[in-house]
């Protein structure tokens, strides 16, 4: 069945894009992007499939995510580090027209697409949060500390049916230490939205490019896999990215995200 789903998502909505899909109790959801989509991104059909699901069925992704994902292309460092995080299971599909037809599914009822396919984000309809900040500089990793303090206390509480909201902010700066951008984690309205996630997506929609050359992270913990190959992703190529966690004074160098690393864990892929 899957075969013929990937062949309608390249045929009825054009070839020319990176699919992701997964299928629960009669509805296909699937997302999406281009795959001339620029390369530094922090974006992509999977990460819109996954964060749409969080955004639009929050209460039934656990059940949704359960399933197995299907995409019609070999996952980035940025796709497995998010897949790890929400979902486990997924299977790079390939596909032969001449082994296909276009009837849909017997059990598919109706079809859930996360995001416009030429965007490359999916729009969140979730509550932001709204903060202030009295800092524009940062010189040094007190000031660090005490601008992500400033953040962190504005957090609201999460109602008690959510998980805890943890109390995580980060800040971008350029070379001279001037702050680019700021963000808080929204984790337990939408489990993907750790600050650095937000903090990437959100540079990028303002500026459209990755991160400036020599520009620093602030952050109040250390990334996760998801949210260091997203840092990955969008950092210059060729260059380390310095990642400061003042509070617990650590300098982390992201060079280059182990791919092999975040295949040890518990994303378990499957050939078919």
């Amino acid at each position: 069945m899957n075969d013929s789903l990937h062949f309608m998502l390249s045929c009825r909505f054009r070839p020319s894009y990176d699919w992701a899909w997964v299928t629960y109790r009669g509805t296909i959801y699937f997302a999406g992007c281009p795959t001339d989509r620029p390369l530094n991104s922090p974006s992509s059909a999977t990460v819109k499939l996954l964060q749409g699901i969080f955004d639009r069925f929050q209460d039934q992704s656990f059940f949704i995510l359960r399933q197995r994902l299907f995409l019609n292309h070999q996952p980035s460092a940025m796709d497995l580090g998010m897949i790890r995080l929400v979902a486990k299971r997924w299977t790079n599909i390939g596909f032969s027209k001449e082994n296909n037809e276009m009837n849909e599914p017997q059990d598919i009822t109706s079809w859930q697409e996360f995001g416009k396919r030429d965007e490359l984000f999916v729009e969140s309809k979730l509550p932001r949060i709204r903060f202030t900040s009295s800092v524009d500089h940062i010189g040094s990793l007190e000031e660090a500390s005490q601008a992500l303090v400033e953040l962190e206390s504005q957090i609201p509480s999460a109602p008690a049916r959510h998980q805890q909201a943890r109390r995580i902010a980060a800040i971008l700066t350029d070379h001279k230490g001037q702050v680019l951008s700021r963000s808080v984690q929204r984790a337990w309205l939408n489990k993907t939205l750790h600050a650095e996630v937000e903090l990437m997506q959100n540079y990028f929609r303002q500026h459209g490019t990755g991160l400036p050359p020599h520009s620093t992270i602030y952050v109040s913990e250390q990334p996760c896999r998801m949210c260091a190959a997203m840092i990955e992703q969008m950092k210059p190529q060729g260059q380390s990215m310095q990642v400061h966690v003042p509070q617990r004074g650590r300098i982390l160098l992201l060079a280059q995200v182990n791919l092999a690393e975040i295949n040890k864990t518990s994303v378990k892929p499957h050939s078919l």
